[in-house]
């Protein structure tokens, strides 16, 4: 297990496997002292088009909140995809100091856009006898579930997730029962979304709703949990 001081002392061995994986891999470095602004060094960026300085992801938060980091030194071979659509095999290692607390995160994102599109193209040209019948790939029903958006944007993110947690209501916000709130707050706390710096001001905005009424229901869903 990776055991550091400073996760920026691991830079050298993300510009070894950025050589070594070559172009169309993203490799990035998150200091999670600040989850808001936690990418301290990446190589290859222009594939998702992210930058120094920009947030942790979508599923990054929902692992730190949900404490399975403890678990598990890794998480490898998931799909990942940038806001176009772009589809990445990802990879996480979790990076910890000497006493074993998580400071950050070494995150490998392959782009699978071209293999995909030849994959395609091969099966377009092959009678449909060859792959009429998928394979079966054994995997665990939550390994097939991880997906991870590649965006940096907190303000992208919150909205993202806000969007994700009410998918399955139509009915706004505001016209909840107020049980129905706390479950969509509780979701959130999940979600890891109050690890980031003005989620509470981004909720309140999207919501339409004061800054202390979003306190008060995360006080109450701390107090309940």
């Amino acid at each position: 297990m990776l055991q550091v001081d400073k996760v920026l002392d691991l830079s050298t061995l993300v510009d070894f496997l950025a050589e070594v994986l070559g172009k169309r891999t993203e490799i990035v470095l998150h200091d999670l002292k600040d989850v808001t602004t936690s990418i301290v060094y990446i190589k290859n960026g222009e594939l998702t088009g992210r930058t120094l300085g920009q947030a942790t992801t979508d599923f990054s938060l929902r692992l730190i909140e949900s404490g399975n980091t403890k678990k598990v030194p890794y998480i490898t071979n998931y799909m990942g995809k940038d806001l176009k659509g772009k589809l990445f095999t990802s990879s996480t290692f979790f990076i910890k100091n000497f006493e074993e607390d998580l400071i950050g995160l070494l995150c490998i994102n392959t782009d699978t856009s071209e293999v995909t599109t030849a994959i395609e193209l091969l099966k377009s040209m092959q009678p449909r006898c060859f792959y009429e019948q998928e394979p079966v790939v054994n995997k665990s029903k939550e390994q097939t579930q991880l997906q991870e958006v590649l965006q940096g944007n907190p303000k992208e993110i919150i909205q993202m997730t806000v969007e994700r947690v009410m998918s399955d209501t139509t009915i706004p916000f505001s016209r909840l029962t107020a049980e129905e709130k706390l479950i969509i707050f509780e979701r959130l706390n999940r979600e890891g979304i109050f690890l980031m710096k003005k989620s509470v001001e981004r909720l309140a905005e999207i919501f339409q709703i004061s800054i202390p009424s979003c306190y008060r229901y995360i006080r109450k869903i701390k107090k309940e949990s």
